[in-house]
């Protein structure tokens, strides 16, 4: 039996050219492929496996028998396949086109502005190359996640885990530029083409050191209440001047805050923006579902979800709930969140007694079942930014008794709402008020808020 060598018959009839004509492509698509391999791009999967695979067996039918590329059903398969090839080709070079951006936060603990950073994340990671940096490891929200976002931490351990000494070790590092900068060139600099400080304090102290990036700045606070007092505070606020000066844009939450911003560092020459907090509305919804929680029926519920901290004026909080009380005012109050002034707090209320009205539940992963099953949320803080628990609260068209913060503009057009003036007294007068009239929440639709993806999409491409 005679074979047709088709190789042979080409050269014969078309000559050097021709053979090379005919052969190079397939030791083209060799040549990418096995390149693609040995340099990382490329996965060995079994799509493009099989592909090679067929392209190459169409092939050697090509120079064993002959008449291949005349058989239409072969012509067919080999088209197919090569255009397999080169479409998982393409998409590796899409991928690798694609913006790196690196985000970083202090931790993933739980916090209105890392449940910010989460919920933008997930949206984005099929728009760019997302990185998230934090200082701390082991935080709640790294389970949430988006398994194709990287996450890399300065330490594993969170923040309380750490001994006495390596906190202080931390703060030093953190503080000291030249010790920034070592931590800066070994994890941020020139990885990424977008860099962004989420976060007030260290982690935009650490993105503030010179490199070849876009840098971008966020901030969720009024940026005057961070300073503190004494020696320390003329430290920071230089420390923050000269930081946020590094930075091409500054992002703020609310007009408040930029506004204070513009009075605290006048001589800043960055660009400012406001881009209002993104939320993933049908996510809270469906997480609202998880878990049936009943409160205390007989009086009314009011829940502040925030951390113990200063900044949330708890302690202000139980001094007002012990007049009520005092007052014959009945009512209960549920707080969701820890933080370093849990002992302090849980101190006062054993010293009032009211440890049956006043109840602090702890860190929840999920705080929206409580958020569903209260009668009016509160919010009492001595200043805010424009904070997640509002419009959280929103979706679930709860009242609102919020102090007169920069908190206001979440509320600015909401009904069901109620601003007080920023005291004892304050607060007192307005939680009064609730509990005698008991108003009801009218139904309110609230809008997406996908368009502020966009405006962030366009700030990371300008």
């Amino acid at each position: 039996m005679t074979l047709e060598m088709e190789l042979i018959a080409i050269l014969f009839n078309f000559g050097i050219v021709g053979l090379i004509l005919y052969v190079g492509p397939f030791l083209y698509i060799l040549y990418k492929y096995v390149n693609s391999l040995l340099k990382g791009k490329r996965k060995l999967t079994v799509d493009t496996t099989l592909a090679l695979f067929f392209i190459f067996v169409c092939f050697g039918l090509s120079l064993m028998a002959g008449y291949v590329l005349f058989s239409t059903s072969c012509t067919l398969i080999l088209v197919c396949m090569i255009v397999k090839l080169f479409s998982e080709e393409n998409k590796i070079i899409r991928e690798n086109e694609r913006k790196k951006i690196v985000f970083g936060i202090t931790s993933l603990r739980l916090g209105g502005a890392e449940r910010v950073l989460v919920d933008i994340c997930n949206k984005l990671v099929n728009e760019f190359d997302i990185t998230i940096f934090t200082l701390y490891g082991n935080g709640e929200f790294t389970k949430q996640i988006d398994s194709k976002i990287k996450i890399v931490n300065y330490t594993k351990k969170r923040y309380e885990d750490l001994s006495t000494v390596r906190k202080k070790i931390m703060s030093i590092k953190l503080l000291l530029k030249p010790l920034r900068i070592r931590i800066y060139e070994k994890f941020i600099k020139d990885k990424y083409d977008v860099e962004i400080s989420f976060l007030e304090g260290p982690i935009t102290w650490l993105f503030a050191c010179n490199g070849n990036a876009k840098k971008i700045a966020w901030v969720h606070i009024d940026i005057e209440n961070m300073f503190g007092h004494g020696m320390k505070s003329k430290f920071k606020y230089k420390l923050n001047n000269n930081s946020y000066q590094s930075f091409n844009d500054i992002i703020f939450v609310s007009k408040d805050n930029m506004n204070v911003f513009k009075e605290v560092f006048p001589k800043n020459k960055s660009n400012k923006r406001v881009i209002y907090n993104f939320i993933d509305k049908d996510a809270i919804i469906e997480k609202g579902k998880k878990e049936a929680i009943e409160l205390n029926s007989q009086n009314v519920n009011f829940l502040q979800i925030s951390r113990l901290v200063d900044q949330k004026a708890i302690i202000r909080l139980i001094d007002v709930h012990k007049r009520l009380i005092d007052d014959k005012l009945y009512h209960n109050i549920f707080v969701v969140g820890d933080g370093p002034l849990r002992e302090e707090i849980e101190n006062k209320i054993k010293k009032y007694h009211i440890s049956d009205t006043f109840i602090l539940l702890g860190q929840k992963t999920n705080p929206y079942p409580y958020l569903k099953a209260c009668d009016y949320f509160l919010l009492s803080s001595y200043y805010e930014g424009y904070p997640m628990v509002l419009l959280e609260a929103k979706i679930y068209n709860k009242y609102c008794i919020i102090t007169d913060t920069a908190a206001r503009e979440v509320i600015e057009d909401y009904p069901n709402s109620l601003i007080v003036e920023n005291s004892e007294n304050g607060i007192y007068d307005g939680m009064k008020k609730i509990i005698e009239s008991k108003p009801k929440a009218k139904q309110i639709k609230i809008k997406n808020t996908d368009k502020l993806l966009q405006d962030i999409i366009e700030l990371i491409e300008e």
